[in-house]
């Protein structure tokens, strides 16, 4: 179980990194995350 949870967490860090990559290229969506 502790696994799986690890697993999702990466899984979602993965996601938020490669959303922030894109939201740098758009720099009106990078300050609406901040």
């Amino acid at each position: 179980m502790e696994l799986s949870g690890a697993r999702w967490a990466i899984c979602a860090g993965f996601v938020l990194i490669h959303s922030q990559r894109r939201a740098a290229l758009r720099t009106p969506l990078m300050i609406e995350w901040i």
